[in-house]
């Protein structure tokens, strides 16, 4: 990486916290740095009219109904690590959901235990027996991996999800959470610098820094 900065003239970043390890890193870079945000583009429209096309499809690839689940996308490798939600969503997903009270009176919702599913959805890096070993460990039936899908797919998948999840031990500037969060799907990011860059906790989505279940929920 040294190597390249020290060949280039200009360099891009995506983010200020980007910028600030940059500079700690290469404090006598001579050249332009730029700090330009990404940008996503998603078809909301096509999203919601194929959402039970590829609903069933899902349905179909893990053998069961999916009503309530949450999604952790992308290729599955170390750095995501896919293992850091599991026990807290086994736990939470093995309690009941209390009732809560409407304006009505009536209870607005009330789920028994095993209430949601949790999909895993991406390819598999080259040569990561940590994370085959991970897959291989999965035996609740409210657990599932499916490969990677298409864009217009996963788009209708988080629509259909109570939420996205991003476990990453680090992040750049993560295209899934900011396709989440443009699609109106609520996003639980570990705090890691590029995910408490995007998500502002509480007001565009929710940072977490335990895997325990009070953290999660």
């Amino acid at each position: 990486m040294t190597e390249s900065v020290t060949r280039s003239r200009a360099v891009v970043l995506f983010a200020p916290f980007m910028l600030k390890k940059f500079q700690e890193l290469w404090p006598s870079y001579p050249g332009l740095v730029e700090i330009i945000p990404q940008a996503v583009r998603v078809d909301e429209v096509s999203a919601h009219k194929n959402l039970s096309i590829h609903r069933r499809w899902l349905e179909e690839q893990v053998g069961c109904k999916m009503e309530r689940f949450f999604v952790i996308a992308g290729r599955l490798r170390p750095v995501k690590a896919p293992e850091f939600a599991l026990t807290p969503f086994l736990e939470w997903n093995g309690e009941p959901l209390m009732p809560s009270t409407g304006a009505s009176g009536d209870n607005d919702w009330s789920f028994r235990p095993h209430h949601h599913h949790l999909v895993y959805i991406g390819s598999v890096e080259e040569n990561t027996p940590s994370i085959q070993l991970f897959l291989s460990s999965l035996t609740s039936s409210h657990v599932h991996h499916v490969n990677s899908v298409d864009r217009e797919c996963l788009h209708s998948l988080m629509l259909a999800s109570d939420g996205l999840i991003n476990c990453s031990i680090s992040e750049g500037q993560s295209l899934t959470n900011m396709e989440a969060m443009m699609l109106g799907t609520a996003v639980l990011a570990r705090a890691n610098p590029g995910n408490c860059d995007l998500i502002q906790h509480n007001e565009t989505g929710l940072i977490f820094s335990s895997p325990q279940v009070e953290a999660l929920k």
